[in-house]
């Protein structure tokens, strides 16, 4: 018995310790930063653990997408992503994300959305906002808001 126990604690630290810092250091999109790429495809499609070895040393993202302008003409850059446990901006603020310079945002820290979470786009030149009006429970936001009419923007 004493040897499980014995191999089961130094298990439980290193997965601590990944977790932390990961929290502490993953990367995630900054404004005014043009780190990203790819702008509109969906960034699940290469950053997840299946991904190439560069890409997985790049990022394995969590919660990735794009938003674009409101006539859809290009990028959106001057804006951020928050998550929240309700409609409306109501609730729980989860996480709040800056769009990049590319108009991405992206993180491979953990956010926990407890299953279920609304993301919001605000327009930081003007404060307007538009939000999901039903929970996502993935964060691979350009998948399902790809190169289509439904990408995300701010009317």
């Amino acid at each position: 018995m004493k040897k499980y126990l014995w191999l089961f604690i130094p298990l439980m630290m290193f997965q601590c310790s990944h977790y932390d810092e990961l929290q502490r250091n993953g990367n995630e999109s900054t404004a005014g930063s043009s780190e990203s790429h790819h702008f509109g495809e969906d960034c699940m499609n290469c950053h997840h653990d299946n991904g190439s070895e560069a890409v997985r040393e790049g990022g394995w993202w969590n919660i990735a997408g794009s938003v674009y302008l409101p006539d859809k003409s290009g990028p959106k850059t001057d804006a951020k992503i928050e998550l929240w446990s309700q409609q409306n901006r109501s609730g729980t603020l989860y996480y709040t994300l800056d769009v990049d310079a590319l108009g991405n945002f992206y993180t491979e820290k953990i956010v926990n959305f407890n299953g279920t979470c609304f993301p919001v786009v605000v327009d930081l030149a003007t404060g307007e906002y538009e939000d999901m009006h039903q929970a996502f429970h993935s964060g691979g936001c350009s998948s399902c808001h790809g190169k289509t009419e439904d990408v995300i923007t701010i009317e």
